[in-house]
């Protein structure tokens, strides 16, 4: 009988937990796993739930329809009728394993009864102490205490961070990885892509995926290119993500005057054909977990300009330059453009393969305890 799994998060948005989720969920062995995502609301247009869908991984979500009324009711009644959603979906779906990778644990805290015998799992996706906010952290705190929650750390750092945050000792590491070889390997020549998205061929393509939100600094990546512009005429910045602050960052190009140098897209499938047609990505995070995208960047062997704010495992090139968010944005531009810059000190990108990963995450969906 196959071992059923929930991956929990709040929705297949276009982010890098999100991109984990999907590929927990289609990596893992499905002779011997029946994954189902479960998330709060559907995002049925993002390059995620497609990609999902198109491995044929069940998605089911708590409200239907996102829409001002279903988010009025989580609002205002989701303390009862959440609860009493999931309890319905546990009893008729019996899931073995529940591997939340999104702050929703507090949406089970009501369960623990209907959450006995069923192992819990927690990947934490960005730093500690942003992640697990007040509500989030008592309820994982209690989930831990009363039901054998175990936490998921993507890195070293975090895991001490994790163990010392929760008052745990058995945090385990699984690292964000990626398929290699699907970034590796050119799928298309750069000049097609280029072509597709309506940039010249010659442009010098300055890229960065990510949210548009706060953490990511988009405001001071359009500084940065600007500045890069300035020296190089053929300079094109790429945007691809979605997000709360896209809007207001369209505002900010316009008012900058580069829009007809700035393409933007989003919910794209097509992530390693837009690495490789990129010269060089721009990624000044105010913090991250250990970023997805920049594992799938340095894969395709893109140099990559990074915030130093970013944990250092995150380093996997010796073109992974971290750069200090105090330098201004003409520094940041003169390193990105000289290719000459170095990091010594990186570690190993075949430690990010998704295929080696998984395989340590199907032992926690057995019940192993070690790593």
């Amino acid at each position: 009988m196959k071992t059923k799994v929930w991956q929990v998060i709040w929705g297949l948005k276009d982010g890098g937990a999100e991109v984990l989720a999907r590929e927990y969920a289609r990596l893992v062995n499905k002779q011997s796993f029946d994954t189902t995502i479960v998330t709060m609301y559907p995002f049925e247009n993002t390059a995620n739930y497609l990609r999902a869908k198109e491995a044929q991984i069940k998605v089911v979500s708590i409200f239907k329809k996102r829409n001002t009324v279903t988010r009025a009711v989580r609002v205002l009644f989701g303390k009862w009728y959440v609860p009493i959603v999931l309890k319905r979906m546990i009893k008729n779906d019996g899931p073995d394993v529940i591997h939340f990778n999104s702050p929703m644990a507090y949406c089970f805290t009501p369960l623990k009864k209907q959450l006995s015998g069923i192992n819990l799992l927690y990947t934490c996706h960005s730093e500690v102490n942003k992640h697990f906010y007040d509500k989030e952290k008592k309820a994982v705190d209690e989930l831990i205490r009363d039901n054998n929650l175990r936490l998921i750390a993507l890195h070293e750092d975090m895991k001490k961070e994790l163990n010392s945050f929760f008052s745990t000792e058995d945090t385990v590491v699984i690292r964000n990885g990626v398929e290699l070889t699907r970034f590796r390997d050119k799928l298309s020549d750069r000049n097609i892509t280029r072509k597709n998205i309506n940039i010249a061929q010659n442009a010098y393509i300055i890229g960065h995926i990510g949210r548009f939100s706060k953490e990511k600094n988009h405001e001071f990546l359009l500084q940065v290119f600007k500045e890069i512009a300035s020296r190089k005429q053929n300079a094109h910045l790429l945007l691809v993500g979605n997000g709360e602050l896209k809007d207001q960052i369209v505002q900010r190009i316009e008012q900058m005057q580069i829009k007809d140098r700035v393409t933007i897209l989003s919910h794209r499938t097509d992530i390693p054909e837009l690495l490789h047609a990129m010269d060089v990505m721009v990624f000044p995070s105010f913090f991250e977990g250990l970023s997805v995208t920049l594992v799938e960047a340095q894969a395709a062997g893109l140099r990559c300009v990074i915030s130093d704010t970013i944990n250092p495992a995150n380093y996997l090139s010796e073109n992974t330059i971290p750069v200090s968010l105090e330098k201004d944005a003409a520094i940041w531009a003169e390193i990105a453009l000289d290719s000459t810059v170095k990091n010594m000190d990186y570690g190993n990108i075949d430690d990010y393969d998704m295929n080696k990963e998984i395989r340590k995450l199907e032992s926690l969906y057995y019940g192993k305890t070690d790593e």
